[in-house]
């Protein structure tokens, strides 16, 4: 790897995910790399994926791109670790993952005074609101925030007081 990360083992555990260049002057992006010495395979190009999260089960990867040559390609992006069913997310977001299939974000808007939590549904690709603007009171502290492991609830530290509050979904 050349200036890039280690993101972690790939569903099966017979592959690792990894960020940057494999080669000096090569395609940068996301990558999964069998052990086996079989073909490496690009999940997705990107000059320098940021912030990338793999699910609970390792059968996805979550990433944002920033200042890319094309501006089109900026914004979250999520690709199944097999290669499979790349999808992007309109802007940025603070993301996280609940249960295995469950992305779970929080768009940033400008024009919007409170916080409003989404779920991508990768099974289906449809995104449901799960709170809306008021969810989060006092707002949430430099992006301090995780789901449970069974995607059932939200803890977040406010930017009010610096408290933990823990919410419960549906």
């Amino acid at each position: 790897m050349i200036g890039g990360d280690l993101i972690g083992w790939a569903g099966d555990g017979k592959a690792l995910v990894v960020s940057g260049r494999l080669t000096e002057g090569g395609q940068g992006g996301v990558w999964r790399v069998p052990l086996d010495g079989s073909p490496t395979l690009l999940l997705a190009p990107g000059e320098r994926p940021r912030s990338a999260v793999l699910s609970p089960l390792g059968e996805w990867v979550a990433f944002y791109l920033a200042f890319e040559d094309d501006p089109s390609r900026n914004g979250v992006w999520i690709v199944h670790t097999s290669g499979d069913g790349v999808q992007s997310l309109p802007g940025l977001a603070s993301y996280r993952w609940g249960r295995e299939g469950q992305f779970l974000f929080v768009p940033y808007a400008v024009d919007r005074k409170g916080l409003t939590l989404l779920e991508l549904d990768l099974g289906t690709g449809k995104t449901t609101v799960l709170l809306d603007e008021d969810a989060f009171p006092g707002g949430i502290a430099s992006n301090d925030w995780a789901a449970s492991p069974t995607g059932d609830r939200i803890v977040y530290r406010s930017a009010a007081d610096g408290r933990l509050w823990v919410i419960h979904l549906g």
